[in-house]
């Protein structure tokens, strides 16, 4: 309903011109909202769905490659525990223990002697005499750094004329010395 009451030739004359900007100021504006709100994240996540499944189709054949990498890791853990049985029955042959006893002997400074000495599994008591209490401490940095034993202490030491001492040492064995250890 047009309630103008003017004439014709005073009405106010629509100004298209107008209109016609102001759509397309208003498309302008509208347009990036569509395209940044809208249309790219509905083509992003379609894309990435996309590439999503073709990962899936690829991956498929990984499982057997897993269940390749069990059945070795499950190998491998046999073979090392048959590797630490061997190594315990070589543990204690002669042989080894041969050494223990020529370690005992040889790191044995000058001024100092072995009077007893008992073992008890994988350790080792040494009750001996040393001239003074320096050389019974050599003795126990030369067995520390022989690599048989994974500690040695001092247990009790007594102090005697002359400053000779009494001594007591508490060698615990290592599982294996780590020259010995053979491929």
């Amino acid at each position: 309903m047009n309630f103008n009451l003017l004439p014709p030739e005073y009405r106010k004359k629509p100004n298209i011109l107008r209109r016609i900007v102001l759509v397309i100021i208003s498309a302008l504006l509208l347009w990036p909202i569509i395209e940044y709100g809208i249309l790219r994240p509905v083509n992003a996540k379609s894309e990435s769905q996309k590439q999503l499944s073709l990962l899936e189709e690829k991956t498929a054949g990984y499982n057997s490659l897993e269940e390749e990498e069990e059945y070795q890791l499950s190998q491998l853990e046999e073979m090392e525990q048959r590797m630490r049985n061997l190594q315990q029955m070589d543990e204690c042959t002669p042989l080894y223990w041969y050494k223990i006893l020529e370690i005992l002997t040889q790191t044995l400074p000058s001024g100092c002697s072995l009077n007893h000495f008992t073992c008890n599994d994988n350790i080792i008591l040494l009750s001996g005499t040393s001239k003074n209490d320096k050389i019974s401490a050599v003795y126990l940095r030369n067995l520390q750094n022989s690599n048989f034993f994974s500690e040695v202490r001092t247990e009790k030491i007594m102090y005697q004329q002359n400053d000779e001492a009494s001594f007591t040492l508490r060698c615990i064995l290592k599982q294996k010395p780590k020259e010995e250890v053979t491929p």
